[in-house]
Parts: C-alpha cells; structure tokens; sequence
C-alpha cells in the first residue's frame, strides 16, 4: 500500500492534480513510518537501484511545494467583505486541484478546494487593513484518510509531520502585490519572491469550449440576462429574478443558491454556446462553503436557456482535464460532443443538489449497477506486511440503489463530485451508446473517497439519456484498467 500511494502521487502530480498528489504521498509518508522496516524500502521492492522512499517521499511534497507558484488578481469589496482572486498554478500550468486554507487575519479559514487554477481568499476589510496574507497547502487529509481504516488508525496514533514549505505568504499591495515561499531549508533565508501581474484567470475552461463550439450570433439579449443574476446574486437579492427562469430552472437554481452558501467570484467573463434550439452561458465562477463542514468548493456555474430565452437548468462545470477528452474528439459531431458534455455536468451536479428523482430518471429499470468495496484479509506469517486485500463488488438493482443515495442525501450537509479524469468510448455496435470511464473523487460531510466510475449510456435522446450500466471500483483493476465498454 506503501508503494502504491507512492506511485498514485507520481501518476497525480503528472496530471497536475496537486491535491491528490500531496495526498498519496503523505499517507505513504505516514505508512512508511509505522512499518518495521521502513528506513529500507525502495520504490520499487527489492530493486536497489530504485530510491529510498524515506527521502525519496519528502523530496516529492517539496518538490511539489517549490513548484506551486500563486498570483492574485485585483481585489473586489463588497459589504465590507473582501475577495481576492487567485490563479493556482505548477510550474507555469494551471492546476486540477490544490487544496488550502489561508489566515483571515482573525483565524486560518476552512479547506478551499482551487479547480482548473482557480481560487480564492476573503476577509472582513479593505486590502490595505491586512498586512500580509498566509496559505497553507492542504497535505494531511485526515478527513479522507478515514475510508481506509488501516491509515486512519496509523495517522490517529503518530504526531503528524510539519512541512514548512507548505507555507506561502502574500504582501496584498494593489499595484503590485507579491507571493513569496519560506525555504524549508533554513528559518533565515530570503523568501521566494514572484513578480505579480493581474493574471487571466476563471476564464481557461470557458476558452476551451468556445473554442471547439458554434458560438451564438447575437449574444446580447443573453447577455443582458446575466448581468441581471450577476446583480442579483452580488446583492443576495435571489428571489428579484424569478421571471428570467422556467419553473423547473427556478427550483434548481434554489437548491443551488442553497447548497453551501452560494456567492460569486470575481468579474465574470461568459461565452454563449448554441445548443440546439436553446443556448448555454459558460460559466459563472462561484464559491460554496458549508457551516457544519471545514471545506470550500469553488465551482462553474453553467446556465441553460431554452428557445424562450428563460433559464431552464444550472450545472457546475466539468473541470478542463474532463472537458478536454470530450471537446477533442473532433470526428465526433458537434452536437454529440454537446450531449456528454451536458449529460455529465447534469450527473455530478445532481448529486450535489440532491436530485433523487432526476438520478432515478436516468437508469433504465433492469439497469446494472455494481460497487465495490476494499476489503482486508488477515495476513498470514510469512506475509505479515503484505497489502492482504479483495476487493469485494455487490450489485444493486435500480430500486436498491435509489434507495441508497436517498438515504446518504438525507445524511450529509452537502455532497461534491469532481471528475478528475475521463476516457469516453463510442460503441461500435449500436447508435448512440458510449462508455465513459471516470476517476471520481466524492466528498460529503461524513464521507471522502476517490474511485473509478464506469457508465454506459444511451444517449439517442439527448433529453432523456439512459443509463444501462454503472459500476464503481476504488482501485484500478491488476493490470491497470478498469471496467469499460469490452466487459459489457
């Protein structure tokens, strides 16, 4: 297990999911300890070429901490609160996810979860009140270390190990602010200095769609509709532009205006792409955070206009890496591009807001749906450290399964899906099916995991997809792959 958290960190930090890579390395740093013969174990077993993971694992996380690079954008106050936009980069690329909390200037703030390079930081005040501004990078996990019970046990009985680099510090000027690092090495060096330009940030997924996707010829009516929920959000006045949505889009922007403490981030900067006979405006960066939870979420929020001009459903946006596998496949029609592109944004974001009803639309009634869970197996005497473990997999029908996701709504504050990765397959056997395989990382406010989520659906009616298969596995398979379209 060791080895594989170690090997997980490298495959996450090549994808630039930040997050995820400070995360395996940790738990493997934190397994390494508590393991009799930890000071000899390689990367790779018995290879003495291979390194040391006692050095090799902390040289990673601070590689990893040297590499993040942090600018911010001017600050906008409202009502006294402050919010200073951040683009979240590693080594000059905008990263999947990164994980952090900052000092208010009053106390260290919940986890924020950064999306596509994209976050942020916010206190009561002016800019100028507040003399310097700390992150810390999130690399412990301890919240989702508990899905595995042997780490969990590990990480509750060793004290936790500080990095200092971890640290990053802003002196918040307007005109030309600054972000520098503490070095790990010595207390007394010179902190890593960036110069700091107004950066272009919360607009990257938007340009990778406009770019793949018919444009609307006249935006402006559009347009004109979101400056008014752009007002209305900013003033908290949510109820004043009820007549720019449908009654269904209505009841969805409600629950989402509720779902963790809605507000807007930033000056938007929108695309309006054709949809058939309607449009989708994408996309308005929001920030979400929960009262009884440590942990923020900054989400895309993407509007869809019927033919009528109104407001007929809000998603949160797929994060660039997912969006990229769809967008392309350019010998795929524009229009089927389209379809996963909205049937997946609808997916996650029904979980998040609770949608029962609607997930239960999606699966056709004899629908195959199987999860998996990771069982552990008593070690034998000549195996005592061996990673003993089955995966064990049930199978649900749709009514059990229903039933089940009903029950975990009523149990968590929130829920937030992101997909990190996906890989979509079009059958070649019959019309519009398609296999679309997916590393999923699911947070509630009792529950975290990462797994790999493999759907097969019906999209001939892209009103009405149809869900056939679902499975859910929390590691890969032994050679590497994971269930897909050849297994059904």
């Amino acid at each position: 297990k060791i080895i594989e958290f170690a090997n997980n960190g490298q495959e996450a930090a090549a994808r630039l999911q930040m997050a995820d890579a400070l995360r395996y390395y940790y738990w493997a740093i934190t397994l390494l300890r508590s393991h009799p013969d930890g000071n000899s174990i390689r990367l790779g077993v018995q290879n003495p070429s291979k390194p040391l993971l006692a050095t090799w694992l902390p040289l990673q996380m601070n590689t990893v901490f040297a590499g993040v690079d942090i600018t911010m954008a001017k600050p906008s106050t409202v009502n006294g609160l402050t919010t200073v936009l951040l683009a979240v980069n590693y080594q000059g690329q905008p990263v999947q996810n990164l994980d952090y909390c900052y000092w208010d200037g009053r106390d260290w703030s919940n986890i924020v979860s950064a999306k596509d390079g994209n976050g942020y930081v916010e206190f009561i005040g002016t800019l100028t009140e507040i003399p310097e501004l700390r992150l810390k990078l999130e690399y412990m996990f301890e919240n989702e270390a508990s899905v595995d019970n042997e780490l969990r046990d590990v990480m509750q009985k060793l004290d936790a190990v500080p990095f200092r680099n971890s640290y990053v510090s802003f002196k918040p000027t307007v005109a030309q602010p600054t972000v520098s690092k503490q070095s790990v090495s010595s207390a007394s060096a010179q902190p890593k200095s960036l110069s700091v330009t107004t950066p272009n940030i919360l607009n990257s997924t938007k340009e990778v769609v406009a770019k793949h996707f018919t444009a609307v010829t006249d935006s402006l009516p559009y347009r004109q509709i979101m400056q008014k929920v752009v007002t209305a959000l900013r003033n908290a006045d949510y109820a004043s532009i009820q007549g720019l949505f449908s009654t269904e889009g209505y009841q969805i922007y409600n629950k989402l205006i509720q779902y963790g403490q809605a507000r807007l981030l930033g000056e938007p900067d929108l695309s309006f792409i054709q949809n058939s006979d309607g449009v989708v405006c994408r996309s308005l960066p929001m920030a979400f955070k929960f009262k009884n939870n440590n942990r923020q979420f900054v989400e895309d929020v993407v509007f869809h206009f019927n033919a009528d001009k109104k407001i007929e459903n809000l998603t949160f946006g797929l994060s660039q890496a997912a969006l990229n596998d769809i967008v392309g496949k350019e010998v795929w029609d524009e229009k089927v591009r389209m379809v996963l592109i909205n049937f997946l944004e609808n997916y996650k974001t029904a979980y998040a807001l609770k949608r029962a009803d609607y997930i239960e639309s999606l699966f056709a009634d004899d629908a195959l749906i199987i999860t998996g869970s990771v069982l552990k197996v008593k070690p034998t005497a000549e195996n005592r450290f061996k990673d003993n473990q089955i995966i064990k997999y049930n199978r649900y029908s749709k009514e059990e399964y229903v039933k089940k996701i009903k029950m975990s709504f009523a149990g968590n504050e929130f829920i937030n899906i992101k997909f990190e990765d996906n890989t979509v397959r079009k059958s070649g056997k019959n019309g519009q099916i398609y296999g679309i395989q997916i590393k999923q990382d699911y947070f509630s406010s009792n529950y975290g995991d990462t797994g790999y989520l493999f759907l097969l659906v019906d999209l001939q009616d892209p009103n009405e997809p149809v869900i056939h298969v679902r499975t859910w596995q929390p590691k890969k398979n032994a050679d590497g792959s994971i269930y897909g379209l050849n297994d059904f």
